[in-house]
């Protein structure tokens, strides 16, 4: 199980920058058996593997509208916690840049010692990409004995082309994080605020990637301040403002399907302002099938709106 640095590492790293446990158990792939691979993209994971002879395996992974996370998985499960040491050194052939220290972090027990989803994940890919081989110290299987695995940079700039690939075409997320979405308007108002068109270009580009969704429904509503004609005629103007916005976005007219409820199906009763402004909206569903579902769509042309300013209170 352990192998002699001499054999594995030396060749790859510069030994000047290494302050290393001669007692430690020390992994490593040659630069002759060093490989990364790219697994096949699908719309919701993209993963990047290593396999560290004799210990184990690298994975970057990315899930759709989720952080990098990066994991060091091991063959033989680690029994107790503790503190792990990250840094970066330089191989023989960039002998002339520093080696860093990238951080500390916590150990997990069991077969996957290192999972990491904050800056540190990103910092080990970055200098992966610049050339440098990532140094992890952790907490050994049996004591005294700490394990040190070097993460080869060596054909890692061909796969990590493909990984880099597959998150471009990521969906932003889930079909669970945009089935259901509200936007909500100020009185007597149709346009869109800035903090709701970010949510509605997420959707969109959701949409345009998932191709199993068929439809977007979008609902408007209003509080109960003006006459039922005119809040029926501006619940339909809001949910024109989303269906527009959209269109401009890339979806077409086919996948955006309108209703309008006025003031007849409130989320809360019209006795507060806060209460009104949650009433002010139109609500955006997403559907995976053509339901006829008459409950869940209205279509436009069965209101019939009198769109007179003439009709407020």
């Amino acid at each position: 199980m352990r192998r002699c640095w001499y054999e594995t590492v030396l060749l790859l790293i510069a030994i000047q920058l290494l302050s290393m446990d001669v007692s430690a158990y020390q992994f490593g792939a040659r630069e002759d058996v060093a490989q990364w691979r790219a697994e096949p993209s699908t719309a919701h994971l993209c993963e990047l593997h290593h396999p560290i002879p004799e210990y184990g395996e690298a994975v970057f992974s990315q899930r759709s509208g989720q952080a990098l996370t990066f994991e060091l998985n091991s063959f033989r499960p680690l029994t107790q916690a503790g503190s792990v040491e990250v840094s970066a050194v330089a191989p023989a052939w960039l002998h002339h840049i520093d080696g860093r220290h990238l951080g500390v972090i916590t150990s997990q027990m069991g077969l996957q010692p290192i999972a990491t989803t904050d800056t540190l994940a990103e910092l080990v890919l970055d200098e992966l990409q610049a050339g440098l081989f990532p140094l992890i110290t952790h907490e050994g299987w049996t004591q005294p004995h700490p394990v040190e695995v070097v993460i080869s940079a060596v054909h890692f700039k061909e796969a990590y082309a493909a990984f880099q690939t597959c998150i471009a075409q990521l969906l932003p997320g889930d079909f669970s994080d945009f089935e259901h979405s509200t936007v909500l308007f100020d009185t007597d108002k149709t346009d869109i605020k800035p903090q709701y068109q970010q949510r509605l270009n997420l959707i969109a580009s959701y949409v345009l990637k998932d191709k199993s969704v068929q439809s977007v429904l979008l609902a408007g509503h209003t509080d109960s301040v003006w006459k039922s004609g005119y809040n029926t005629d501006l619940s339909r103007r809001r949910a024109l403002a989303v269906k527009d916005y959209l269109l401009d976005k890339g979806l077409t007219d086919e996948q955006l399907q309108i209703s309008f409820f006025g003031e007849s199906k409130p989320q809360l009763a019209n006795n507060t302002p806060a209460n009104r402004q949650k009433n002010r909206r139109v609500v955006i569903t997403l559907a995976k099938n053509n339901s006829n579902d008459k409950n869940t769509t209205i279509a436009p042309s069965d209101q019939q709106p009198d769109n007179s300013p003439s009709l407020r209170k």
